[in-house]
């Protein structure tokens, strides 16, 4: 009998993991391709995809460590981006922010998202 539930509970595990990576790759590529389809950042937009992700983490119960390594990952990504870009851009800004700039805003976005996970948890 124990056997069984210990089964069942790592089968709902598993599924919980599943459903937080594929939330997480959802709204990774959601940001990718807001920051490579759209020359100009809206606020429109940003607060959209966040609202989706809290309203899915909230749904599916993600952990703030979730957050974290899309935080993390969205690092790295505004990292190469910053290292391929030239640095003339920064020393005349034009209208049109870098990547790797508007590619940080989401970096501190879901930074903040997940220090209030993790304070709520």
């Amino acid at each position: 009998m124990k056997k069984k539930l210990m089964t069942h509970t790592t089968a709902h595990e598993a599924k919980k993991r599943n459903n937080g990576l594929l939330i997480s790759l959802f709204v990774i590529i959601l940001m990718v391709l807001d920051v490579f389809l759209f020359p100009i950042s809206a606020d429109v937009r940003i607060f959209t995809i966040l609202g989706i992700y809290i309203v899915l983490s909230l749904r599916f119960r993600l952990s703030s460590s979730t957050t974290f390594s899309i935080a993390l990952v969205l690092l790295i990504i505004a990292y190469t981006q910053f290292l391929f870009t030239d640095q003339k851009i920064f020393d005349n800004p034009s209208p049109v922010p870098p990547l790797c700039e508007r590619t940080a805003v989401w970096v501190y976005l879901y930074i903040v998202i997940g220090v209030i996970q993790k304070w709520r948890e």
